[in-house]
């Protein structure tokens, strides 16, 4: 017996005199736990993903959250993702409001214990930027197409996560 990641194999043979040899093996996908998106409990994104709070124009805003999963199953390429109201119309629909985050440590290749992305902006006009953080997993296991999973800080009236 051996585990892969998500399945655990067995294997036998059985040795008969005839120089034919039987062999069986067989393998069961293990159940799949969910990620989590969290916020990282650095100073200043203890309570949140987003620092500075509030500012003026110019200024660089730092986005960061951390992606775990039990399972070690790595997030789907491109993901995790920061969504921000850039254009402040209510929702994170338009073209560029969906951002890719960045691994803060590349060297890192371990999930289970999470693992840092991070994104930064600037912003030309003063307003109230809505965000929220998603992530598609890679790995839906007993599921139909991957899976997404949200997790809303400043969420938008209306805005629901993807469900495809």
């Amino acid at each position: 017996m051996f585990t892969s990641n998500s399945r655990v194999y067995y294997s036998w043979e059985i040795n008969e005199p005839s120089p034919n040899k039987v062999m069986f093996s067989y393998y069961y996908i293990l159940p799949n736990k969910a990620p989590a998106l969290s916020y990282t409990g650095e100073q200043n994104y203890i309570a949140d993903g987003l620092d500075p709070e509030g500012n003026s124009t110019g200024y660089t805003y730092t986005y960061r959250v951390d992606y775990t999963d039990q399972d070690d199953d790595a997030p789907m390429d491109g993901y995790p993702e920061v969504w921000i109201d850039f254009n402040l119309d209510g929702d994170y629909s338009d073209a560029n409001e969906q951002r890719s985050m960045d691994e803060t440590n590349n060297q890192d290749q371990t999930y289970s214990d999470g693992k840092r992305y991070t994104f930064s902006a600037t912003f030309s006009a003063i307003g109230t930027y809505s965000y929220t953080f998603a992530q598609r997993t890679t790995k839906a296991r007993g599921q139909p197409a991957p899976r997404w999973l949200c997790m809303w800080v400043r969420r938008l009236t209306g805005s629901t996560c993807p469900r495809s």
